[in-house]
């Protein structure tokens, strides 16, 4: 395997010098990408098992967080740790670990816990969201076993000087506020948005870990976060630019599970995010030169154990991709990445460091508009020592008009995180024996579609496979958490999502969403000091099956939306013996545009749970019953 590896490198950067001699069309004309940072989803990955949430739908979830639009909307699986804890997704039946998150370019997952926690976060911040899933590590770093969410921002020029405000009021004295100002022109566009989250979050809820149910009132749920994003794009002749700034700090108190009492734990979060990205088209080639630089901190108080834990990093990644298209129907790509990672923590050594450097090249064929065939691989150097070289191959074949067939292949490899190898804290404790993840995913796919002026419809459907090799995970041992190397976890599923759009007349038309989520994820070779009944068992907090669906009908400047999710049974311990029991989850909204000139007010009512369902997405953390929002959105230009 290893020498066909180097062998195919060497082909991929040995090939593009072969067919310069060939007839080279000069009159080519290539266009700047709307999205630079976008690059490596249309040139490398070409958007196979990518699914799209745009701003429009964005919208609707201005006021929410990540969690909230990409539970209803991308069809993923969430474990939330009540109403302020973090929230982490899981793609394909991977850990929160295996799934990269990425803004404008640059990956933002927490370097020292290896995830990312999507509760923090507001969508009203990011233009369009994108869901890769499927290994696609070759290009985007090791550990993205399960896929990739990508947030990236983007301007529209020459559109003039516009105000945004956004203020929403919600049940248990939540709010929201969020104002933004525009200056776009014809080479430049400025923006600058500040925005200001807070709740009590005092919601009543059954509590279900006593032996007799008793109705108790959520304590210690206050939250507030504030905000500002400032980015700026220019764009002149064959140049690019592009910077983005994001600041927030978040102080928000953790819940008590049902089983303790109010222990009044404390949280203080805080970021810094630089994204700085430029493009320049030569004649037949294009150069990307970014970087990014990642500071955030958070500060752990528990005042009843007079317990306080400061936690740091701060990441600078620079990267350096070349792109040459050496005739119609061909790209090459080269990429160079090096991450200079700091982590301070007071449960482990202090002043952790390490170097990261890879070098990765793609090539990405088109024949006759059939046939597109992708092929990337990536060799990183951490520490001093080599790791091992990742890979991803995909292809696209229009079998006619309409149908279209993929498959993925692709290998990855993940490194225990700073908190996996070092933590020493409360009732959890590190391991510096762990082994690396090695992961090989295999997919396959169909995709449909058909359009006319009544009528746009698509439907996908995939199926996919992966091997982990010394899967890390945390384990309860003894009423310790400790990171675990399984040696062999197999996941396997089915991925199908339905999009349909009706137009029933020129004021009036349908749209339905639906996805759908058969994951199995087991393991089948245990560690040494695990215990036999684990085998053959799914993985924790991973259902078998989870469907969301959202219907919406609009009409002139009225919109009725619908949305239900249904979330299979979740497995809380690894014999299989306690769990989660399904749950059902619908959600409705109306809203009203009204527009005079050039100014634009849209009023919308929502409704959570609507059916006020007693659910849990984590043991005995409680979530929220049946809870209303009023938000108004006014543009003014």
């Amino acid at each position: 395997m290893t020498k066909g590896i180097v062998t195919f490198m060497l082909a991929m950067v040995i090939l593009p010098f072969q067919l310069i001699a060939q007839a080279i069309d000069t009159n080519l004309v290539y266009q700047l990408d709307e999205v630079i940072y976008d690059h490596r989803l249309k040139q490398m990955l070409s958007n196979v098992n990518v699914q799209s949430i745009d701003s429009s739908i964005i919208q609707d979830y201005a006021s929410e967080d990540l969690a909230t639009i990409l539970n209803q909307e991308a069809g993923i699986v969430l474990v939330a740790y009540g109403s302020t804890g973090a929230s982490n997704i899981r793609l394909r039946g991977g850990m929160s670990s295996h799934t990269a998150v990425i803004w404008n370019g640059f990956n933002i997952t927490d370097p020292l816990l290896g995830m990312y926690n999507f509760s923090t976060s507001t969508p009203a911040l990011i233009d369009e969201i994108k869901v890769q899933k499927g290994g696609g590590s070759a290009i985007f770093g090791g550990g993205a076993v399960g896929g990739t969410i990508h947030l990236n921002n983007h301007a529209e020029f020459n559109n003039g000087k516009s105000v945004d405000l956004t203020q929403q009021i919600a049940s248990f004295s939540n709010s929201y506020t969020k104002l933004s100002y525009t200056d776009a022109r014809k080479h430049w566009v400025n923006r600058f948005s500040v925005f200001r989250n807070k709740g009590v979050n005092d919601f009543i809820y059954l509590n279900i870990a006593q032996l007799n149910p008793s109705i108790d009132t959520n304590t210690n749920g206050r939250m507030i976060t504030n905000g500002l994003q400032h980015e700026v794009y220019y764009r002149k002749n064959k140049q690019d630019f592009s910077a983005q700034y994001w600041f927030q700090n978040t102080d928000r108190q953790v819940a008590p599970l049902m089983t303790t009492f109010n222990q009044g734990v404390n949280i203080i979060e805080q970021w810094h995010r630089l994204a700085l990205n430029w493009k320049y088209q030569f004649e037949a080639s294009t150069l990307i030169i970014r970087n990014g630089t990642f500071g955030q901190g958070l500060i752990y108080i528990n005042p009843n154990y007079g317990d306080s834990t400061n936690n740091q990093s701060l990441a600078n990644i620079s990267e350096l991709i070349w792109t040459s298209y050496l005739f119609k129907n061909h790209t090459f790509n080269i990429g160079l990445n090096h991450n200079h990672t700091k982590g301070n923590s007071a449960n482990f050594v202090s002043g952790l460091k390490q170097n990261r450097t890879a070098v990765y090249i793609s090539e990405q064929y088109r024949l006759n508009n059939n046939l597109e065939f992708n092929a990337s691989a990536r060799r990183a150097y951490i520490d001093l020592n080599w790791k091992p070289v990742t890979y991803h191959f995909n292809s696209k074949y229009q079998l006619f008009k309409g149908l279209d067939i993929t498959v993925s292949h692709s290998k990855s490899h993940l490194n225990p995180t700073f908190n996996d190898l070092y933590w020493q804290g409360g009732q959890a404790r590190g391991n510096d024996t762990l082994r690396d993840e090695t992961a090989y995913t295999y997919d396959f796919g169909i995709v449909t579609a058909y359009s006319n002026k009544f009528i746009q419809h698509q439907f996908s459907t995939s199926i996919y496979h992966s091997r982990i090799n010394d899967l890390i995970q945390w384990l309860p041992i003894n009423n310790v958490w400790m990171p675990m190397n399984q040696k062999k976890v197999h996941t396997h599923g089915l991925e199908a999502t339905y999009q349909l759009e009706v137009f029933i007349s020129e004021k009036s038309k349908l749209k339905w969403n639906s996805n759908y989520n058969y994951t199995v994820s087991t393991v089948i070779e245990k560690a040494a000091n695990e215990h036999d009944d684990i085998i053959g068992k799914q993985n924790i907090y991973i259902p078998f099956h989870k469907i969301n669906s959202s219907l919406k009908y609009t009409c002139v400047n009225t919109s009725l939306q619908f949305n239900l999710i249904h979330n299979g049974r979740m497995f809380t311990n690894p014999d299989n013996s306690v769990f989660i029991k399904d749950f059902m989850l619908a959600n409705t909204a109306i809203s009203e545009d009204l527009k005079w000139k050039k100014q634009h007010i849209k009023l919308s009512f929502r409704i959570n749970n609507l059916f006020d369902n007693n659910y849990m997405n984590r043991l005995w953390y409680p979530m929220p019953g049946r809870n209303y929002q009023l938000e108004m959105n006014l543009k003014l230009n």
